[in-house]
């Protein structure tokens, strides 16, 4: 009797190990689609409560690495109460201030993460290195930021100087090798380079 009831679920099981494997030969090919030619960003909506509101002063200890891109103007990654903002100063650092939505939320937004920042001329971006998220978040202004998000995390992020107009590079860390996407619209739009 045990034997007949275990050749019963040995066949019952059957057809159900031969679904596994055929999702498991299938999942394979989807692992590595092709890289999108373009990727559009979307813009950050302003903040409320009780998330920080553009233009909240924060304190020095909030801020991470900071960049200047003359004398007097300078942005830097701020956490600031469990979520982390762009922090922008006009006076050498004196007076620091909220200048963009919440571009992560602690224990929230994994793949939001940002720890890297990046300035060159009018054009701020944050982005979360090799080791962190897939988003690159850039504003030309530091009132209207717009979210690009990849297909693998960002390895590095460039203003490239050489290009005809103001260009800035991503670098897109794939398996398959580094992509290099270009945007000359303030990050608003990527084409795969």
């Amino acid at each position: 009797m045990k034997r007949k009831a275990l050749l019963v679920s040995l066949a019952a099981a059957a057809p159900l190990a031969a679904a596994f494997a055929s999702l498991a030969a299938g999942a394979g090919a989807d692992q590595n689609p092709p890289p999108p030619t373009t990727v559009t960003a979307t813009k950050l909506a302003a903040d409320k409560p009780p998330y920080a509101v553009r233009g909240t002063v924060i304190s020095a200890s909030t801020l991470a690495n900071r960049v200047f891109v003359n004398h007097s103007d300078g942005v830097s990654i701020s956490a600031y109460k469990d979520a982390q903002y762009a922090a922008c100063t006009t006076d050498s650092g004196r007076i620091w201030k909220v200048c963009s939505p919440h571009v992560h939320v602690n224990a929230a937004d994994a793949p939001d993460v940002i720890t890297e920042v990046g300035a060159d001329g009018g054009t701020r971006y944050l982005y979360a290195g090799p080791t962190g998220g897939d988003s690159v978040v850039v504003s030309t202004n530091t009132v209207d930021w717009y979210r690009a998000r990849f297909q693998h995390p960002v390895a590095m992020v460039v203003d490239d100087v050489l290009a005809p107009k103001q260009t800035i590079d991503v670098f897109d860390d794939s398996p398959s090798g580094i992509l290099l996407y270009q945007s000359s619209d303030g990050g608003k739009t990527w084409k795969l380079g």
